[in-house]
Parts: C-alpha cells; structure tokens; sequence
C-alpha cells in the first residue's frame, strides 16, 4: 500500500505550481504498488464543493468498443462500482458552500484520471457531512483513497479547530484495519534470522 502526505501551496502563492497535481501523478504512478492500494492525505488548497470524483462510462461507447475492451480496462472504467459494493455514497457531502476554485477542479480531474476517492462526506462520523477543514469553514484537507481502501477504514472524522496544533487546520484522524497473515510474517522472520547466522 502506498500512503502519501501532500501539501500544494494556494493557488495566488508566490509557492503555487500549475502542474502541482501532474508531479504527484508521476510520483504516484511510480510508488503504486501491484494491488493498486493508494491514498494521499494532506492539504490540498482545494475547494471540491461536491463535484464527482468519478466518472460513470457512457454505455453506447462501452457498447461499441467492447470487443476492444479487456478484463483491465473494463474494471478501470467501472471501478467506482467498488464503492456501491461497499455501500458507501457516490455522491458526497460538504459544508463549503464556496464555489470550487481551480485547485478544486483539478483535484477532482486527478481523482478520475487514477480512480481515487474522496472520503470525506462519505466515511466515518463525517458520512453525509463534509465538515470544513478550516477554522473559517473550507473545507481544503483531504484523505483520497483507492476504492478497494475504503474497506480498511475503521474511522475518520475531523476534530474540531485546536491552536496548539495548527494556525487555522483542523485535524484530520482515520484509522486503517488490516489483516495480518501470522504465518507469513514469522515465515519471514525465520528467512532473516536464518541470514544473520
């Protein structure tokens, strides 16, 4: 699994990158790992409202390039089906009631182009919420996962504004669960005990 902290500076900082998003893609696509187990926390400067983070396929097109289509590909365009299996909404909730900026848009863009999920207004205490992030109610922090991620997670919520810990963020907390294979793990520390002698 890949789990990757960012932060892209506000879109009228002097800090500010047009291709923020495409240099996280590029380094993205280099971590991901087999299982395609991804998800990116962190700062964002973005304002999604509720815009899609995914893309439903138009059938007619499906339709006419099915014969062209293979088992990777028909799973790529339908993977937000994932989400409907794992009965988490589509569609998400927010308290920003600010329309999205550019920062927003491309993260919703980035989202679709590599089947990643917003979970905020979707999981947790935050489901049908989408609390603001911010102490002056954006909502600009985010958790995106990869949709065969959100079975792992156990909690999220997003803890109310504390100066002590942040000049205007509030706290993000998630919880990930998984499942340890025992045997392999001791299989492992038997093959490297094994080396050091």
């Amino acid at each position: 699994m890949s789990i990757g902290c960012v932060y892209i500076p506000p879109e009228k900082s002097k800090y500010a990158s047009k291709d923020a998003f495409e240099e996280i893609e590029r380094e993205m696509v280099t971590l991901r790992d087999d299982e395609q187990l991804c998800s990116l926390i962190g700062d964002f400067n973005a304002r999604t409202g509720t815009l899609l983070d995914f893309v439903v396929p138009d059938e007619n097109l499906v339709e006419v390039l099915d014969e062209n289509l293979n088992d990777e590909i028909t799973d790529f365009l339908y993977d937000y089906q994932n989400l409907i299996s794992l009965k988490i909404p589509l569609k998400r909730c927010s308290e920003d009631k600010m329309r999205p900026n550019t920062q927003g848009y491309k993260l919703v863009e980035f989202c679709k182009r590599n089947n990643l999920y917003i979970t905020g207004g979707r999981t947790g205490s935050d489901k049908g919420i989408g609390k603001a992030t911010t102490n002056d109610n954006s909502l600009i922090d985010y958790f995106i996962v990869s949709s065969n991620l959100f079975k792992y997670i156990e909690e999220y919520e997003i803890i109310p504004f504390d100066a002590l810990y942040s000049d205007v963020h509030n706290h993000l907390h998630g919880t990930l669960t998984t499942e340890v294979n025992i045997a392999e793990k001791e299989k492992n520390h038997i093959k490297e005990v094994n080396k050091m002698d």
